[in-house]
């Protein structure tokens, strides 16, 4: 499964490490490249209420085929677009089959992966399902770079080759079993506090998302001068770095007593170095500075999915995950298309100031809420009310024992 999650984040940064760019270059002006970002992110999240609750009811691995194949027609159609000068008639209908492939296939098998995760091994599995990911996230842009060398056809064509790719790993996906779901159960789940929280907390990450799909691009290329090769490497050690990271979190905090805590701390310091993205000068300290924003990235991601699997039913998670792609694809829809507009009126340093203060704000909210937050995933309010709960048991036990020979 890793290798598939692999394979489709390569081709997702195939496409979006250079086509933004490469739009721009053919003529769009930054507010209508952010438009069409955030119309792709909105038939995105469009798609992900209806597949996810497909994926409960059928083969998650058949929906996974399904939206590697939308995925290479939609990138196909791209491509073509580029040939007619890079705003042609199949450039919008291609952004909008690319949202839905995308969701159609994330939601697939992020419900196959949820309902396979060995319950006793949480952090473990998520960390290796995300590094494969984000290994993919290393190579696409990497990738990407031969690729944009033919412009808007070249990064179009090429990234539906690696989602032919894809379509053809799914092949080797495991099977589950559908299970007859009705809707007011996923009602239910839905207005417990554990999953309100986790919900809010996502969509404060996704709206920075959004902003570095249109911003990144165009700071590396713009502000930090970086040319093709140099953005590639740039790329490729982010990709690397966050894979080994969020591989290692998710060994360290797999029974981690304060997961609230770190997600908090991973939106906090996420933040920080958002807001000091658009400062960057050189390679150097472009790197740097997101080197240290993906500590946070890594630590949110990570605990955010263990919380997934502690927060919703197992056999309810394929529509209860898409919600919450839902809202994320939601805000970056909001995030991408705000984000042109902010950074053509205002540069690239209020974009992304703006964007990581966001974050910081957020992040004071839930650190101020923590103990309702613990409790609302199913923990004690504290560290130590958790440390004390197995004495507790472990005394209750003898006297429980002692009534029931009492009552002999």
């Amino acid at each position: 499964m890793p290798l598939v999650y692999f394979l489709y984040s390569c081709g997702v940064w195939v496409f979006w490490a250079w086509v933004p760019l490469l739009l721009r270059d053919s003529g769009l002006p930054p507010a209508r490249v952010g438009d069409l970002v955030g119309l792709h992110q909105a038939a995105a999240a469009l798609a992900l209420l209806p597949i996810g609750w497909l994926s409960d009811r059928w083969s998650p691995r058949s929906l996974c085929t399904g939206g590697a194949a939308l995925l290479v027609l939609a990138c196909a159609a791209v491509g073509a677009s580029g040939l007619a000068g890079g705003a042609g008639a199949l450039l919008v209908p291609g952004m909008v089959a690319l949202g839905c492939g995308g969701s159609v296939f994330l939601v697939s098998i992020n419900a196959l992966f949820y309902k396979r995760l060995d319950v006793l091994a949480q952090g473990a599995g998520v960390g290796r399902f995300i590094s494969g990911g984000l290994l993919g996230y290393a190579a696409g842009p990497a990738l990407g770079a031969a690729c944009a060398a033919f412009g808007l056809p070249g990064a179009g064509f090429g990234a539906a080759a690696v989602f032919a790719a894809t379509l053809l790993a799914c092949r080797s996906l495991p099977s589950t079993e559908p299970l007859p779901v009705r809707l007011g159960e996923y009602v239910r789940d839905l207005t417990r506090p554990g999953a309100l929280i986790l919900l809010s907390s996502i969509a404060v990450f996704a709206s920075h998302s959004g902003v570095e799909f249109v911003g990144l691009p165009l700071v590396a290329a713009d502000s930090a001068g970086l040319d093709k090769l140099r953005q590639a490497v740039f790329y490729a050690a982010i990709g690397l770095w966050t894979s080994l990271l969020t591989a290692r979190i998710g060994r360290r905090f797999d029974r981690t007593p304060r997961p609230v805590l770190l997600l908090v701390a991973g939106i906090a310091v996420s933040g920080v170095f958002q807001g000091l993205t658009g400062l960057a000068t050189g390679l150097g300290s472009l790197l740097g500075i997101r080197l240290a924003h993906t500590v946070g990235d890594s630590l949110f991601i990570v605990l955010s999915a263990i919380l997934t699997a502690k927060v919703f039913p197992q056999a309810r998670v394929g529509g209860l995950f898409a919600l919450t792609q839902f809202v994320r694809q939601g805000t970056m829809a909001f995030s991408s298309g705000a984000g042109g507009h902010l950074d053509g009126a205002f540069g690239h340093v209020a974009l992304f100031a703006a964007s990581g203060a966001v974050q910081v704000a957020s992040a004071g909210v839930f650190l101020g809420l923590r103990r309702r937050l613990r409790r609302a995933v199913g923990l004690p309010a504290t560290v130590d009310e958790a440390a004390r709960a197995p004495l507790a048991a472990a005394e209750e036990g003898p006297r429980a024992a002692g009534a029931v020979g009492e009552g002999r």
